[in-house]
């Protein structure tokens, strides 16, 4: 028998305004990677993009998602964390991808998103919590 419950009437996912900030952080930090004066990552802005996004990344690590959309945004973040070491056009990314543990992101961010392909990070490339 199917039964309502509170969580149908849940305010908007909790996941998702976090992961906005995270993905807005990491935008400004990619474009601030580019600079001249900058090659260090070490400039004002860099760092104070970067401390938003670690302070986004550890907010969602103890909210649960309420919806799809939450469980899809996390689902990008782990792929951010733990995806593929290769930028996506490298020769190799395929062959990454196509590995037990990214089979299985890629698998829950489809479920949830609804979409084809790869999470959105997967754009990105190295990531400021992943930089080497």
């Amino acid at each position: 028998m199917n039964k309502i419950t509170t969580r149908d009437f849940a305010p908007a996912d909790p996941i998702l305004p976090l992961y906005e900030a995270w993905r807005a952080a990491r935008a400004t930090w990619y474009e601030l990677s580019s600079l001249p004066n900058n090659s260090n990552w070490d400039a004002p802005e860099s760092r104070a993009a970067e401390a938003r996004e670690h302070a986004a990344f550890s907010a969602m690590l103890d909210i649960l998602p309420t919806t799809t959309a939450g469980f899809a945004a996390l689902a990008d973040v782990l792929w951010s964390v733990n995806g593929p070491s290769l930028a996506k056009d490298h020769p190799s990314f395929a062959a990454e991808c196509d590995e037990p543990g990214n089979r299985l992101m890629i698998a829950l961010w489809r479920a949830a998103s609804g979409q084809d392909g790869l999470p959105p990070s997967a754009a990105d490339g190295a990531t400021p919590l992943n930089r080497e």
